[in-house]
């Protein structure tokens, strides 16, 4: 009787640490994509306030069609919004100021370094054509991470 007690009082201790373990990592993991929901509308905003001040997308005016900008080719907006291309960016103003630690190698990553997609609406048609997406109705910028599904700016 008294090792069917202990068996119990093991299997409890083992239960309680057991399921806090996974509610800490719920948690963990809770506060990943709300960082991720504020990564990506922060981008957002730091784009659109650039569209705001300069009339312009962050990205080179030789792109004359809707643009997805992802892993290795979304330096080029980073780049303007931080005002690191003076051509861009002829004010050099920081429009990112909230992203100091998810800029990684010239790209803004999500919590789990995942790399965030960003479209623009270049042909002004107030519709953002994607390949992921098809075509969205909105001018942008559709900003997203693809981490444990799709965490959307729109």
């Amino acid at each position: 009787m008294l090792s069917v007690a202990l068996v119990l009082l093991l299997l409890a201790v083992f239960w309680a640490g057991y399921d806090s373990g996974q509610s800490e990592e719920r948690k963990t993991e809770g506060l990943r994509v709300l960082e991720a929901q504020m990564s990506v509308t922060s981008l957002r905003q730091a784009i659109t306030n650039f569209f705001s001040a300069y009339g312009r997308w962050p990205c080179g005016t030789n792109r004359t069609v809707d643009y997805t900008f992802g892993p290795g080719t979304q330096k080029e907006v980073i780049d303007a919004l931080l005002g690191l291309d003076k051509s861009l960016n002829p004010m050099s103003k920081n429009f990112l100021v909230s992203f100091p630690k998810s800029y990684r190698g010239g790209e803004i990553v999500d919590p789990w370094t995942n790399t965030i997609y960003i479209t623009l609406d270049l042909n002004n048609d107030g519709r953002c054509h994607t390949l992921r997406w098809g075509i969205v109705d909105t001018n942008g910028p559709l900003v997203w991470s693809e981490t444990l599904g799709p965490i959307k700016s729109w």
